[in-house]
């Protein structure tokens, strides 16, 4: 809206919203953080503080003046034409932190949301929050801050409580769980003075948003698992992101009732729960599309294979690697003193913004020298084409 010349006095207009779409779940979008006008929505599940106006859908709004949308507009360059700008991500950021952590307001906005439906709590990841402090006067302001954000169904860190007694005698440990509920206020709240985030895959990953500058996203992956989706928003916002998967067996979690349902959506039907725990478990160290493959004496279509095991391995538990995990915790932690003069673009140069799988998200929205430049976020720097090597992590 700023960008097109919108100030907060504008109203919005959200003519569809994830409400419309039952499966999506129920928003906890809210646009008080950034504008006093009027929020119109169509849907009861988008009252989520006294700023919306509800309306019916097919009510008449006459608008003197108006901006249809902002364009398709996102940090993925597969599914958009034109970027979002990293100076658009933080203004987002700052707009929310001043709002709800500074002047105090997230609380009160759950609050009021709550009223509108009793079925949500807007709260719940602050409430459930566990909180490990290195000694006792221990505060974020003179210790880094580690959140770890853990998922109780698809994707879990099994060795969760592991990673924070490895931690927790030098860093401020936040244990957080999304599952039972939380508004972008909460989120804003528990995030804002985050250094480090560890985390399973998934989209609880984009509350780094409201994290520092130049802070770091961690991914733990299951093993045979890995894709650099949030390499994009992440390099585009300005945030370091790791995918961390472990190829060893003893990072492999199993569940084989997920895997059987998993591989029965992808018509592979193997002949007995047996046979599926064998697959999900990598069993003599076949990955689970080998495994199915030699069930099948090699007939199972290999598309069909691959599909089932990549998308067991994607929900599958995991553990995290912590032989690798926590040095590197250690070194990034150094690396923060020693970066926090440089610029994200200055880390990336250093390649030390990101893993070995976010080359082609760098040349895209760091460098510019993919998609010739037109997916940059960060378009004060110059444009650059030259090549990075694979990077490790």
């Amino acid at each position: 809206m700023k960008k097109h010349g919108g100030t907060r006095d504008s109203w919005m207009y959200r003519a569809i919203t994830s409400a419309s779409f039952p499966n999506m779940g129920q928003p906890l979008f809210t646009a008080d953080f950034f504008n006093d006008g009027r929020d119109i929505v169509t849907d009861t599940h988008s009252l989520t503080s006294g700023q919306q106006l509800l309306l019916q859908r097919d009510e008449t709004v006459c608008f003197s003046k108006a901006v249809l949308g902002a364009g398709v507009a996102c940090s993925l360059s597969y599914y958009c034409e034109q970027p979002i700008e990293s100076d658009i991500y933080a203004s987002f950021r700052d707009e929310a932190l001043d709002y709800y952590v500074t002047q105090e307001q997230w609380q009160h906005h759950n609050e009021h949301s709550f009223l509108h439906d009793s079925e949500r709590d807007d709260q719940a990841c602050v409430e459930t929050m566990k909180l490990s402090l290195p000694h006792p006067t221990a505060t974020a302001k003179d210790t880094k801050v580690i959140a770890i954000i853990n998922r109780s169904k698809s994707r879990k860190v099994t060795n969760e409580q592991e990673i924070v007694d490895a931690l927790k005698s030098k860093y401020i440990i936040k244990q957080i769980s999304f599952d039972k509920g939380c508004s972008l206020a909460s989120a804003a709240y528990l995030m804002h003075d985050v250094d480090l985030l560890i985390s399973p895959h998934g989209s609880q990953e984009g509350a780094a948003i409201f994290m520092k500058d130049n802070s770091v996203v961690v991914s733990i992956n299951a093993r045979g698992y890995s894709e650099d989706w949030f390499a994009y928003p992440f390099t585009a916002m300005g945030r370091r992101f790791y995918n961390f998967e472990c190829q060893d067996m003893e990072c492999v979690e199993t569940d084989a009732l997920m895997a059987k349902r998993v591989f029965e959506n992808f018509g592979v039907r193997l002949p007995s729960q047996e046979a599926v725990q064998e697959c999900a478990s990598w069993s003599n160290n076949r990955s689970p599309e080998t495994c199915i493959q030699e069930y099948f004496l090699g007939k199972m279509d290999g598309e069909q294979a691959w599909r089932a095991s990549v998308n067991y391995l994607k929900d599958a538990p995991r553990k995290a690697d912590l032989k690798r995990l926590v040095p590197f915790i250690t070194q990034t932690m150094q690396e923060m003193d020693d970066f926090q003069h440089l610029t994200y673009r200055d880390i990336c140069d250093l390649e030390k913004c990101c893993g070995y799988d976010c080359d082609y998200a760098l040349q895209t929205n760091v460098y510019g020298s993919e998609r010739q430049g037109k997916m940059k976020a960060w378009p004060l720097d110059p444009v650059s084409d030259e090549p990075k090597k694979s990077w490790v992590e």
